[in-house]
């Protein structure tokens, strides 16, 4: 027999509320503490009215499920799910930083950054589709990166288990209304057809679209506008709007931007495998590992739960860096030629430019007797910074 969980207005269980971060149709968002663990964590809830006007609340545990699924660096893991009278509760990783689109709009990010988070984000797509696992509301705020550059898919609570769906499983979006953001939906989604992995892959490329030329391929002044586009225009290449976007990637935009599914990447892999080319990412995918079993509520004795299934051998792959050595050509010749006092300025100036061009391709510095060694996640930042 399960106690009852404590709520009030400062607590939620073992959750010590601190502050609101955000509310939205789906419910309110809280920074919490879990006194049990001493770690902070973020809290969504959904009010039980809301719950039950909306349909949210099979939703929203389905998000619980579904998320639980998942274990990716680039996806918001989850920790807990409480159940109580004022509305369900899900316990998740909390992320600090700000949303992808923060950072489109504030103009704060470079060629190479956004390579990364592109794979990133790639590459989560790719784990939760092996899952037979779809977003089907991908979009610039639903990404987060976190202080140390990291990409976090958020808001799973639209996903749609492909199979092995619970029993009685039906639609959540109702007759005649589409869920999701109408200039991030795949024209399958406007139309209420048939959703699968590919829808992911086109609200994807509307994403890299966004964030490569800072503009919506889709946006219109209505709503029937935005979704007549979505299902009929062609929007111009990004290379057409951003002339640093390479011409590859422009190509591959416009792939994941076809009208049929069948005309785009068949899986999220290829796209990684795409961005794993063209930034010389030396890290690997796992193995796809087939559609997931669905997890019990609820276990009888001698039945096994999900913590009694063998579990995956650790990843043990190697962590491959690329180091830039850097030092001041014939430093008496330059001496003689500016003296002392001059020669300073100048290392200054030059130190100030590094400086600004690791924080713009993500790289670190250490500095040595006779040189300064900069050391890169992947080759292309380090030749990024050389040219």
């Amino acid at each position: 027999m399960s106690l009852p969980i404590r709520v009030s207005s400062t607590a939620i269980g073992p959750y010590i509320l601190e502050r609101r971060l955000g509310k939205g149709g789906m419910g309110e968002v809280y920074r919490a503490y879990d006194e049990r663990l001493r770690r902070r964590v973020a809290i969504k809830h959904v009010l039980a009215e809301k719950a039950e006007k909306a349909n949210l609340q099979q939703r929203f545990r389905r998000e619980a499920r579904t998320v639980a699924c998942l274990n990716h660096e680039a996806i918001v893991q989850i920790y807990d799910i409480l159940e109580t009278d004022e509305g369900d509760w899900i316990v998740m990783e909390l992320v600090e930083g700000c949303t992808v689109r923060d950072l489109v709009d504030r103009r704060e990010l470079p060629l190479a950054a956004a390579l990364r988070l592109a794979r990133a984000v790639a590459s989560g797509l790719a784990v939760a589709h092996d899952l037979g696992i779809v977003h089907r509301d991908l979009k610039l705020e639903n990404v987060m990166v976190t202080e140390k550059g990291q990409a976090k898919i958020l808001d799973f609570g639209l996903a749609k288990q492909l199979e092995k769906k619970d029993p009685g499983d039906t639609t959540l979006s109702g007759e005649g209304m589409v869920v999701g953001t109408i200039r991030a939906l795949s024209p399958e989604q406007i139309m209420e057809q048939e959703v699968d992995t590919r829808s992911d892959l086109f609200s994807f490329g509307t994403l890299l679209y966004e964030v490569f030329t800072g503009e919506s391929p889709f946006r219109a002044e209505s709503i029937v506008s935005t979704m007549t586009k979505v299902c009929r225009h062609r929007q111009p290449p990004a290379a057409s709007l951003n002339p640093e976007v390479p011409a590859e990637l422009s190509e591959l935009i416009d792939r994941l931007l076809e009208k049929d599914p069948e005309r785009r990447p068949q899986s999220a892999r290829e796209v990684v495998a795409f961005f794993d080319r063209l930034t010389g990412e030396t890290t690997s995918l796992p193995p796809p590992s087939g559609l997931a079993d669905p997890v019990p509520e609820t276990a009888d004795d001698g039945e096994k739960t999900a913590d009694d299934r063998p579990r995956a051998a650790p990843d043990c792959s190697v962590a491959i860096k690329t180091l830039v050595s850097a030092q001041v050509a014939d430093r008496p010749g330059l001496a003689e030629r500016l003296g002392e006092d001059g020669l300073a300025s100048a290392l200054a100036r030059l130190a100030e430019a590094r400086s600004e061009l690791l924080r713009e391709h993500l790289g670190q510095e250490s500095a040595r007797e006779d040189h300064v060694l900069l050391t890169f996640e992947r080759p292309a930042s380090a030749v990024g910074l050389a040219l």
